[in-house]
């Protein structure tokens, strides 16, 4: 959320947390991003409907907020909480589109619609998450020397959630990247080529 905001400024007692938002961001099914779309997510959020837990914990005392204005969105604590702007660039506090939510309802998580640089194609639960980019996306953080499109044309997120397979999967070519590999693989990727390691043999 940090990342959608062009400043933003922390009262005194470290309480009230006043958002300036960018006014060049759309949701990737051209809803427009404002301080409304951000008070929606956040209470559903909170709502004990949703059954949010890390985005609640990440919220820490959350009190309330309100719109200020169509870019001005306000957060108040009960107390101060140093790990709130951590929290809201995680990617459980991710705005999404209150339209797609709205429209899609108990179905929303297979067609997700965010803000970022590379928008949902496919999922298919338990097996993988297919994202193309946005070609409208123009507002990557200005310490990138890229803030438009991504470059890349399609990244494909496979679920393999047994941690034996997923040395295999990397070594053998079958996906670039891996994430949790179980530690008693270490050694074995780090000294394979084949997974591009600059001090592999």
């Amino acid at each position: 959320m940090p990342g959608l905001a062009a400043s933003w400024t922390i009262s005194e007692d470290g309480k009230v947390y006043t958002f300036n938002l960018r006014k060049d961001v759309k949701f990737h099914d051209g809803t427009p991003f404002n301080a409304e779309a951000v008070k929606f997510n956040i209470d559903r959020m909170l709502d004990p409907k949703t059954k949010s837990q890390k985005a609640a914990f990440l919220l820490g005392p959350y009190e309330s907020s309100e719109v200020v204005d169509e870019f001005t969105f306000r957060l108040r604590l009960k107390q101060p909480y140093a790990s709130l702007l951590d929290g809201m660039s995680m990617s459980y506090v991710a705005m999404a589109s209150p339209t797609a939510i709205k429209s899609r309802g108990d179905q929303y998580e297979l067609y997700q619609v965010g803000t970022g640089p590379f928008r949902f194609k496919e999922y298919i639960p338990k097996d993988h998450v297919t994202l193309v980019p946005n070609p409208d996306y123009k507002w990557g953080p200005s310490f990138f020397k890229h803030t438009g499109a991504p470059y890349l044309q399609e990244v494909i997120w496979k679920f393999l959630p047994e941690p034996a397979t997923r040395a295999p999967a990397l070594q053998a070519g079958d996906v670039d990247v891996a994430m949790n590999l179980a530690p008693t693989d270490g050694n074995t990727v780090m000294n394979d080529s084949a997974c591009g390691w600059p001090w592999s043999n």
